[in-house]
């Protein structure tokens, strides 16, 4: 879903910051009713953006996931983000917001870099950053990452944590 607290309009403004014909973002989603389509107005006058209105059905998120380099998750709020675990999985490194459980997702992993909620200069910075990141270093350590938060790891930690094992 695309809604106001994950943060486009923050996305798009930082975006739209960076110079280069070669870069492409692509914002794909059911627009809920609640975003403010003005902003999604402003993000496509932007020719490098590409911008897919409707549901993505699950068998097509891999086509998304795969011709990405990096994920954005420019929250403004949020307690948890399938989604971040969801690039992680996809062996994609992250840019996100420094709030709810999204410190502990990506710890010191190397698996992306986190900013603080609403700053766009830090969110463009970031995205400038990224354009020298090592991609598959990057995409590797992203692939641990996710690796270590499967769900028969969880499992286990948890039985340890209850002293089941």
């Amino acid at each position: 879903n695309i809604r106001h607290y994950k943060g486009y309009e923050d996305l798009c403004e930082a975006f739209r910051r960076l110079p280069g014909d070669h870069l492409r973002l692509v914002i794909a989603g059911y627009v809920h009713h609640s975003f403010d389509v003005r902003i999604g107005r402003e993000c496509k006058r932007d020719e490098r953006v590409l911008w897919i209105e409707g549901t993505v059905p699950n068998t097509e998120m891999q086509i998304y996931m795969n011709a990405a380099d990096v994920g954005m998750f420019p929250y403004r709020d949020a307690l948890t983000s399938g989604a971040v675990i969801n690039a992680l999985g996809f062996a994609k490194p992250v840019i996100a917001t420094r709030l709810g459980c999204i410190p502990e997702v990506l710890g010191d992993s190397g698996a992306g870099e986190m900013v603080p909620p609403g700053d766009v200069d830090a969110l463009a910075a970031a995205m400038r950053e990224v354009q020298t990141w090592d991609l598959a270093a990057r995409g590797a350590a992203a692939q641990r990452r996710a690796r270590e938060l499967d769900w028969d790891s969880i499992a286990g930690r948890t039985l340890v944590a209850y002293g089941v094992t």
